[in-house]
Order: C-alpha cells, then sequence, then structure tokens
C-alpha cells in the first residue's frame, strides 16, 4: 500500500515538473522579440585628441506584459569602423510602450579619420549598432536575444 503511494505521488511530481516545463516553452515562444531601433546620432563633445560621439537608441516592448532587461550590451561602428562596447545598467521596459537610452562613445581622430574614408569611398554614411540583451518576464522567466540597427 505505502509503495502505490509512493508511485502516485511520484509520477503527479513528474507530470507537475513537466507542465511546468511545457508552460515555460510556451510563454517564452509567445514573447515577442524587443525592437531596438538606433534614432539618433549627435557630437557630443569635440577636444584635442577626439570627439564624443552619442547615440541614442529606442527600445520598445510589443508584449502586452512589462518586462526588465538585466543586460544590455551593444557595438557602435560608423562605416564598419568600431568606435565603443557599452553595457547599460538594468531597466524596466513598461508593456507595449518604447524607452529611449543613450549612452556615448569617446572616438579618437584616427577612427574618425578611418570612417571618414570609407564614408567618402561609398558616397554614405553609416551609422549601425548591434548587440545582445537579456530580459526578465513575470514569473522571473529569462530571454535573449540579438540585435542590429542603423542609419
Amino acid at each position: 500500500m505505502e509503495q502505490k503511494k509512493r508511485h502516485w505521488l511520484f509520477l503527479g511530481f513528474v507530470i507537475l515538473i513537466l507542465l511546468l516545463g511545457i508552460a515555460s516553452y510556451i510563454a517564452v515562444t509567445a514573447v515577442k522579440s524587443v525592437q531596438v531601433n538606433l534614432v539618433e546620432v549627435s557630437l557630443d563633445q569635440v577636444s584635442w585628441t577626439g570627439m564624443r560621439i552619442g547615440f541614442t537608441v529606442r527600445i520598445y516592448n510589443p508584449n502586452p506584459f512589462s518586462i526588465t532587461i538585466q543586460r544590455f550590451s551593444a557595438r557602435a561602428h560608423a562605416n564598419d569602423v568600431f568606435l565603443t562596447d557599452v553595457s547599460l545598467e538594468p531597466f524596466k521596459l513598461p508593456a507595449m510602450q518604447s524607452v529611449d537610452q543613450h549612452f556615448s562613445a569617446d572616438v579618437s581622430y584616427a577612427q574618425i579619420g578611418t570612417a571618414s574614408l570609407k564614408a567618402l569611398q561609398d558616397k554614405n554614411v553609416n551609422w549601425r549598432v548591434e548587440g545582445e540583451y537579456v530580459l526578465t518576464m513575470p514569473l522571473g522567466i529569462t530571454y535573449g536575444n540579438e540585435f542590429k540597427t542603423g542609419r
């Protein structure tokens, strides 16, 4: 009798774990990816050794629930010339709303010169920000993704 009771208890536990796993999978697959767009590039400061270029990205949460961006890291480029790496502090992203995040890069004149030469060759100035983020959804489920945006 005792062994039969343990068997049913074990079976119930296995079914519970399976149901939790399926629910987590459904929650993760139902999540829409956060949209990241480069909305502004600005010249923030000029000095004798280089300049500070500012980047503003707009991060939109298309989901009907708020999320927390735990990790957000990005790399900024001008005409395929690497400018900087950046990591942002964790922040909350309300449901179906966007948040603007600004970061700056101290850029040497050598980097600017290389990017300018490429811009002249291509007859185009091309800014790109790419990276990855990890978000936390309700119930503590985490989800990571990559992004690439430019102007």
